[in-house]
């Protein structure tokens, strides 16, 4: 492939600048880390996100051997997981490099013990810790909602809840060199608003951190006053691609494009009714190429893929038994990396041999691999696990 010429209005991305991808725009994944096991859970339950309110993955599927029954209608190709398990962010960062993602976008709960928070606090900091190795930045998307729940349930005040989670961010994820950068700033992703611009310019200046904020779409109306200026992320939005267009032709400020799979919560065979949108979007192949290519009519320096993994949505790119790799195969054609199925597969591969086959496979062996798949030295890799996978 020939060296890929950057472009003055380009956005700051390792994969392009080094030639793995034709494709200049910035691409993001939406991640959530919110997955426990029973195994991996403190008090020995499966979570929420597997189970909702009526699911029971420790039961299986009626003639699907090995297939628990969990809250989704699709079915992770490696299994019901833990989000904080080394093996699966491996995985997981692995696939998305091999799809030319750029960062790494985490929904973030924030820094307190409340519910599920602190696991997903945890989960998060494992998989941020091994985003600089694989190639890939990372960032947030912080759900500012929660600081209310923090302020009905311990009596702190929703802002210095707020500003507990802007200190840490300082001291631990915004002053990494691989933290996510739009134009050169950190960008600080906020899915909804309970806040005033007065409120968060407070939060802001009291924790000494100046990030560009970007709220979901039609939330910034309100929010001008902010320093910096906020831009606005496009999310899958019931008007399909149509509305991408319509936002991106009436919001004027910096923007973050959106691409997804389609759209089909599980929320009331879960049990969870209140949740249910009453709008659905074909989950396929062809309506992610759709929205994609709305991206690029848009002329977008960045794009959010919603989501890697919310299968309670059915918004998720990761492989799974119904649909393979057929979004991620997608992706690669979008970003224009020199990988393929083949790839993937070996990513996938790779992670059982360090599950299924850990018995067999030394972690000197397991090591090595893993270095190959990291580096692109696709075949070597390919030689050692034909070895051991059968």
């Amino acid at each position: 492939m020939p060296a890929v010429v950057t472009t003055s209005n380009s956005v700051d991305s390792a994969a392009y600048s080094t030639g793995r991808k034709s494709n200049a725009t910035k691409v993001l994944m939406h991640y959530m880390p919110w997955f426990e096991t029973n195994t991996s859970s403190a008090n020995g339950k499966w979570g929420l996100h597997w189970t909702m309110a009526n699911k029971d993955p420790n039961a299986f599927v009626d003639g699907f051997p090995g297939k628990r029954q969990i809250a989704s209608f699709y079915y992770p190709m490696i299994g019901a997981y833990h989000s904080g398990d080394p093996e699966v962010i491996e995985y997981h960062l692995l696939l998305m490099k091999y799809a030319g993602v750029d960062a790494v976008v985490i929904d973030w709960y924030g820094t307190h013990d409340l519910y599920d928070y602190k696991i997903n606090f945890e989960n998060t900091d494992q998989l941020v810790k091994r985003t600089a190795e694989i190639g890939l930045e990372f960032g947030v998307v912080y759900e500012p909602y929660i600081n209310t729940n923090v302020e009905n349930e311990t009596g702190q005040s929703k802002s210095l809840a707020a500003i507990d989670d802007m200190n840490f961010l300082r001291d631990n994820y915004f002053n990494q060199k691989n933290y996510l950068k739009i134009n050169s700033e950190n960008a600080f992703l906020v899915f909804g608003n309970n806040y005033t611009a007065t409120e968060w310019n407070a939060i802001f200046k009291t924790s000494g951190v100046n990030p560009r904020s970007y709220f979901l779409q039609n939330l910034t109306s309100n929010l001008s006053a902010i320093n910096p200026t906020p831009g606005e992320f496009f999310w899958v939005n019931s008007s399909d691609a149509g509305g991408q267009k319509s936002w991106n032709n009436n919001f004027q400020g910096l923007k973050i494009s959106g691409a997804y799979p389609g759209f089909k919560d599980y929320y009331i065979q879960g049990g969870w009714t209140n949740s249910h949108l009453n709008w659905e979007i074909n989950v396929s192949a062809s309506t992610l190429r759709e929205r994609l290519s709305v991206v690029k009519g848009l002329n977008s320096n960045v794009v959010q893929i919603q989501t890697f993994n919310d299968f309670g949505e059915g918004t998720m790119m990761e492989p799974t038994v119904e649909l393979g790799f057929s979004f991620l195969n997608e992706l690669q054609l979008f970003t224009g990396v020199q990988y393929s199925t083949k790839e993937l597969e070996l990513v996938y591969k790779y992670y059982m041999l360090r599950t299924n086959y850990k018995s067999t496979v030394s972690d000197a062996k397991t090591k090595e691999i893993f270095n190959l798949l990291n580096t692109y030295k696709v075949a070597e890799a390919e030689k050692l696990i034909n070895q051991y996978y059968k």
